[in-house]
């Protein structure tokens, strides 16, 4: 038992000194990424979309990746128009596409979605909030950068009166993702869509905004005081039966979220997270998975991601757009520097991100956090 320990404790050293030779190493040679990013995006989203590349190919193994992709590149390309007013013109040209894309049948069908003529609380009371909550925030999106298609502007507001009372007549504030699952990382989209097309709409549907943050502060935190990535309704999707602690990869993610409708919350739970379950290796802070149904050494899952010695790559990559969106400047920079690990060179003649489009699509959206400013608005 004690050679097994020195082992691990030796490897964890060896580990350590890599990581922190290469990282030293690369550091004389790192370029700005988010500028190659977009190249890499814009030429994907084009290309992908009008050839039907991602649908037969890079998507087929799991819609939610295909959906993935065409709303946080929706993401991702607004708040670069919003950081750079020379690329809204383009912005609102791709996220037309993207928009069109995500209400297409094979992406409903997969979500079970009955149609936005029976979109009505009082009829169709439990449609996913992945699907209207994803596509919600593209919209409300899309309407701060122009205000001129009709009807993008009407679905908007059909999808955000839809989404509001949802959660006015939900008990627990939670929306269901799956059938009596409700996943936190969706439900802060669908939330943050609300407060952002109370901008451009001069609404008040983002009451349920604050109303959520009171049910989670009262009924789900666990010890640390870090709020829960699960909470599972029973089969009237009304009573909440339990709920799962939270996992590294849902704080980071759900924060660049909730920041546009609690930024004091947002900053609590990130700096929460961060002094609790990361690790700061000199120049590099890794953040933990922290979940108790993976192993601290394995492929993960598909929201976590690979995870070396509990530290995950979705929690780290997250943090690192989590760490932007709070103005935790030492941590977004230490992570950025060791990105260009991570990409090749595309067929594009620009560089991409190693494992697929929608990973470039994360760390591009990640690279360009930013709060959207009512200035803003024409």
């Amino acid at each position: 038992m004690k050679i097994k320990q020195k082992w691990k404790s030796y490897l964890k050293r060896f580990l350590l000194i890599v990581i922190v030779f290469l990282v030293c190493w690369h550091a004389v040679r790192v370029v700005t990424l988010t500028d190659k990013n977009f190249q890499y995006l814009n030429s994907t989203v084009s290309r992908n979309i009008e050839d039907s590349f991602h649908t037969e190919e890079v998507f087929e193994i799991n819609r939610e990746w295909e959906l993935g992709f065409l709303a946080i590149s929706s993401f991702a390309i607004t708040n670069r128009a919003f950081l750079d007013s020379s690329y809204k013109d383009r912005a609102i040209e791709l996220n037309e596409i993207l928009i069109q894309e995500m209400m297409s049948k094979r992406i409903q069908d997969f979500y079970g979605f009955k149609g936005f003529d029976n979109l009505c609380f009082k009829e169709n009371p439990n449609e996913s909030v992945i699907y209207t909550g994803y596509l919600n925030y593209m919209l409300s999106t899309y309407n701060l950068l122009t205000s001129n298609n009709k009807e993008i502007l009407s679905l908007n507001k059909k999808v955000s009166e839809y989404l509001y009372e949802q959660y006015r007549n939900s008990s627990s504030k939670f929306l269901e993702s799956y059938t009596g699952s409700c996943w936190t990382g969706d439900n802060v989209i669908a939330l943050a869509s609300l407060e952002l097309y109370d901008l451009h709409a001069k609404t008040n549907y983002s009451i349920v905004c604050d109303e959520w943050v009171t049910s989670v502060k009262e009924h789900f935190l666990d010890k640390d005081g870090l709020m829960t990535s699960e909470v599972f309704l029973d089969y009237d999707h009304k009573k909440c039966l339990r709920y799962k602690d939270t996992e590294g990869s849902t704080i980071n993610w759900s924060t660049m979220f909730i920041k546009h409708f609690d930024e004091e919350f947002a900053k609590e739970q990130y700096y929460r997270f961060r002094d609790n379950y990361s690790t700061n290796f000199v120049i590099l802070r890794a953040f933990k998975e922290n979940s108790p149904e993976l192993d601290n050494f394995s492929k993960g899952n598909i929201d976590s991601g690979p995870i070396v010695f509990d530290y995950g790559v979705s929690a780290t990559v997250f943090g690192y757009g989590a760490a932007r969106a709070v103005g935790d400047s030492w941590t977004y920079k230490s992570i950025k520097l060791v990105l260009p690990f991570f990409f090749k060179k595309a067929d594009t003649g620009v560089k991409s991100i190693l494992y697929s489009p929608l990973s470039d699509a994360i760390f591009s959206f990640c690279a360009t956090q930013t709060k959207f400013d009512r200035r803003y608005l024409k």
